[in-house]
């Protein structure tokens, strides 16, 4: 069943779910940075394949965020040009560490808490089917990026320590200024979309409980490692 759903409610569902469509979009991108970094990093076949994957499954959140914009609105969109950021693509293991852990480990993680806690609250059975998969997706790609991260301690030692270091530092210290949602209406959680306050709670009991554990993991795997080294 789909809930009732007014003018205001539509125009507003069809902004948030084409800001989702163009943030998953630039995704797409981005784990092809991932790719490139990894090839020339001398990373593991797997983690390069599961890049590429990882990538097709942005492809298709794109697709589906789109079809729920349309479905809101009654306009077909899709992406535009995508802004290239200028410069060359890093290739230091601290760099790549430290974007990794950002994006992949921190972002990633924290999506697919949102998108599964989305899932759950909808009342909409299409979208709620949505996101429960894009939550599936992301929490598969938060896993690469936490195998990544490993592979580059192991393999490149102190400054990649020191690189998890800085995002730990940064977490800690950053966790009350994690950004909610932009806008969201009372009953928009019917259809999908949390509200500002939930998002903002369901995102910092992720760094609690995931993200940072996780940080403190690898850093104590490489402290042991030093010490019998």
């Amino acid at each position: 069943p789909r809930p009732a759903i007014d003018r205001r409610a539509r125009e507003r569902l069809a902004r948030h779910w084409l800001a989702e469509a163009a943030a998953e979009h630039a995704s797409i991108a981005s784990f092809g940075r991932f790719s490139l970094q990894l090839l020339a990093l001398g990373a593991p076949p797997e983690l390069v394949a599961r890049a590429h994957r990882a990538a097709l499954d942005e492809i298709r959140h794109a697709e589906q965020c789109y079809a729920l914009a349309q479905r809101a609105s009654g306009e077909r969109r899709g992406p535009g040009c995508l802004a290239m950021p200028p410069g060359e693509v890093p290739l230091d293991p601290a760099t790549v560490a430290t974007e990794t852990l950002r994006d992949g480990c921190l972002g990633e993680s924290l999506a697919a808490r949102c998108a599964a806690e989305a899932a759950a609250v909808a009342r909409d059975e299409h979208v709620a089917g949505i996101l429960a998969g894009i939550a599936d997706d992301e929490e598969a790609h938060a896993e690469l990026a936490w195998r990544t991260v490993a592979w580059l301690l192991a393999r490149h030692g102190e400054p990649v320590r020191l690189a998890i270091e800085g995002v730990l530092t940064e977490l800690r210290g950053a966790q009350a200024r994690i950004d909610g949602a932009a806008e969201a209406g009372d009953d928009d959680e019917a259809h999908g979309v949390l509200g500002p306050e939930r998002r903002l709670a369901i995102q910092r009991e992720a760094v609690r409980q995931i993200v940072l554990p996780c940080l403190e993991a690898l850093l104590s795997e490489a402290r042991g490692a030093r010490a019998t080294g």
